[in-house]
């Protein structure tokens, strides 16, 4: 068996987002900590959102901050932090 080499290491903290690139990270027994740990959800319907019915998630990209709150960016550049993710992220992207 050869020898194996981590090229890169990436997050998706928020469910069909892009994600971010890590310098390390905490694996546990259901892969690394903090992966698609948030999702975005309609606020009128109360269904997810995912890439497959909001193709334009797939600009926007999740991250983690410090104490663990999700944080989307729009490809605008503009940052939607914490309540705001869940209630405006669906409107902003799409």
């Amino acid at each position: 068996m050869s020898a194996l080499r981590v090229a890169e290491l990436w997050r998706f903290p928020v469910k069909s987002l892009l994600g971010e690139r890590l310098d390390a990270a905490q694996l546990g027994a259901e892969g690394v900590a903090g992966d698609r740990s948030w999702a975005l959800f309609d606020l009128d319907t109360g269904f997810g959102l995912t890439a497959r019915r909001v193709p334009s998630l797939l600009f926007a990209t999740g991250r983690l901050r410090a104490d663990g709150a999700a944080e989307v960016v729009l490809p605008d550049g503009t940052v939607t932090r914490d309540d705001a993710v869940l209630s405006d992220a669906s409107t902003d992207v799409a």
